[in-house]
């Protein structure tokens, strides 16, 4: 058979998130214990559990017999204008025709870097970053994807200074994207980095990608500024903001995102952009109808601002306990979180090291995870997660699988913090004794 694959674009699609699981799945066969699942940001199974009255609503949708049909390509007309109404009570100037549903963010990811790149334009990302954006807009391109910093010793802050170099540097790029409350270091971004990467967007005529998936999960007392509402502030430029009920319902398996799409009037190239996703979503019908119905229903009713915050409440005390224990490694620095669920460690420079271990007591296991190591080229981090799998039967994400330094990002999703301490003092466990190997 002819080739069917093109293996140079297809090496640029990385998701180790998931990737990593076939290793996870490989070692269990193999007979390791994996009980402590860190990998993946998925609230319910993490024993997160829907409300009855969230129930309720979902079964009313399930009742209603049109939910089983194909909805409008862009979304329900009701759940477009819900979010427009949401936006506009905000005093920012959302439409809903500019509203539109894709099957989840992935998805709507995916439509827009395939409808943005053929023009040959490239968006920029922040590193670390969600490997989701910069690994479709990569494959898109066909291309390396272009970062900019966020540093851990500048609290995963933008360095705007880089980002405009490397704009300078690719006057291919016509977006930036931000992420924030942050996946995967959990931080918030204030005001005046938001303003700075708003500057840039206005003086080197581009747009702006702003996910803003956990915008609802922030802790006590921390706050974050929309793009959208710091784009008010001067003037407009073109701007796609991303959101979805996975998180904040949550909902994962419902797979439902949207993007909205501000000042497309002023720009004649970004509206063919909106259209030319639209017509993208047409080719495959529809999104996901049944919980596009329930949308409104679930954030408008009086009862979700009480379930968001003792999710939230949840999710600061894992997080509080997890980076105060991390921080307790001599080697690791861990930013504490402000939102979202998800905390960033990196190893201080020069603790990891090529020949570092974990003993092995499955014999099969020790050979196949030695067979994955011995590649000179694998990140230490991932060496360590290897390791700490087949030794601990613990899953870490690298944090190097985010485009970032060496480290490992964790979840902080358990409901019960007891078994929260097991696995984190677990883990305090094994990094020191993987260091001192």
């Amino acid at each position: 058979m002819k080739n069917l694959i093109n293996r140079e674009r297809t090496a640029l699609l990385k998701y180790d998130i998931r990737a990593l699981v076939v290793i996870a799945e490989k070692l269990k066969a193999l007979g390791i214990n994996i009980w402590a699942w860190e990998n993946i940001g998925d609230p319910i199974k993490q024993g997160h559990i829907a409300p009855a009255w969230m129930k309720e609503i979902i079964k009313k949708t399930a009742e209603k017999n049109s939910n089983y049909g194909y909805s409008p390509t862009e979304g329900l007309l009701e759940a477009r204008e819900f979010i427009a109404r949401e936006e506009n009570i905000k005093s920012l100037p959302l439409k809903k025709e500019d509203v539109v549903f894709a099957s989840g963010l992935g998805h709507a990811i995916n439509m827009l870097y395939q409808s943005l790149l053929g023009g040959g334009r490239r968006v920029i990302h922040p590193a670390p970053t969600y490997p989701a954006h910069s690994s479709s807009e990569a494959f898109f391109a066909g291309a390396a994807p272009l970062f900019y910093s966020c540093r851990a010793e500048n609290n995963w802050q933008p360095d705007l200074n880089d980002l405009e170099e490397k704009i300078i540097k690719h006057p291919e790029i016509s977006f930036i994207l931000t992420i924030f409350p942050n996946n995967p270091t959990g931080v918030c971004y204030s005001d005046e980095i938001l303003r700075g990467i708003a500057r840039l967007a206005r003086r080197y005529d581009l747009g702006i990608i702003s996910d803003e998936t956990y915008l609802r999960l922030l802790y006590k007392n921390q706050t974050q500024t929309g793009m959208a509402k710091i784009m008010l502030e001067e003037k407009p430029f073109p701007l796609i903001v991303m959101r979805s009920m996975s998180k904040d319902i949550p909902w994962p398996g419902g797979r439902s995102g949207w993007l909205e799409f501000y000042n497309l009037g002023q720009d004649k190239n970004f509206s063919e952009l909106e259209e030319t996703v639209k017509q993208g979503l047409r080719v495959q019908v529809c999104s996901t109808t049944m919980i596009q119905d329930a949308l409104p229903l679930i954030y408008g009713d009086p009862r979700y601002r009480e379930h968001l915050q003792n999710f939230i409440e949840k999710l600061e005390e894992q997080s509080q306990y997890i980076s105060t224990l991390l921080n307790t490694i001599k080697g690791i620095s861990c930013v504490p979180g402000q939102g979202a669920f998800y905390l960033a460690a990196v190893f201080k420079d020069g603790v990891l090291k090529p020949r570092q271990t974990l003993p092995i007591a499955n014999a099969e296991a020790k050979k196949y995870i030695e067979s994955l190591t011995s590649d000179p080229d694998l990140p230490l981090d991932k060496r360590f997660a290897f390791y700490l799998m087949a030794s601990k039967g613990i899953f870490l994400t690298p944090l190097t699988s985010f485009e970032g330094p060496l480290g490992f990002r964790v979840t902080t999703l358990k409901t019960d913090l007891e078994e929260t301490k097991k696995v984190y003092d677990e883990i305090k466990f094994a990094i020191e004794e993987y260091l001192g190997s």
